[in-house]
């Protein structure tokens, strides 16, 4: 299902429990659990997650994990100006490997998180 959780079936309570209640301690297996979470309460996939609620998602695991920085692709310091304005997407940084909920084993570059890799910018030609 598509769309921000306040549209979609979002209650505080149920969403704080369902986030305190994550046992999981290793990176790959909280953004698992996150988006188990986010599967069962709003019904969305991975890919779901990351059009619309990835500023929730990013947050919710860093708060599981205890550390990261939840980052906007703009506030990235190679990120262009076409990037800037052509994607909008937030992600987790951790040890200078980029996560998501697509991506719960991370990547080396932000820019091969799937939302990225998959909708290049347009060059001009």
């Amino acid at each position: 299902m598509k769309g921000q959780l306040a549209e979609i079936g979002y209650e505080q309570s149920k969403h704080d429990a369902g986030i305190k209640a994550i046992t999981a301690t290793d990176l790959p297996a909280i953004i698992v659990a996150v988006a188990e979470l986010y599967q069962d309460l709003y019904d969305q996939s991975p890919y779901y997650i990351n059009c619309g609620n990835c500023e929730e998602f990013a947050h919710d695991v860093q708060d599981v994990f205890g550390r990261g920085e939840p980052f906007w692709q703009d506030e990235m310091s190679d990120c262009t100006e076409l990037e800037a304005v052509y994607w909008s997407h937030k992600f987790l940084q951790v040890d200078g490997r980029f996560y998501d909920s697509q991506s719960p084993e991370g990547v080396d570059n932000w820019r091969e998180l799937p939302l990225f890799a998959t909708q290049p910018v347009p060059t001009d030609t």
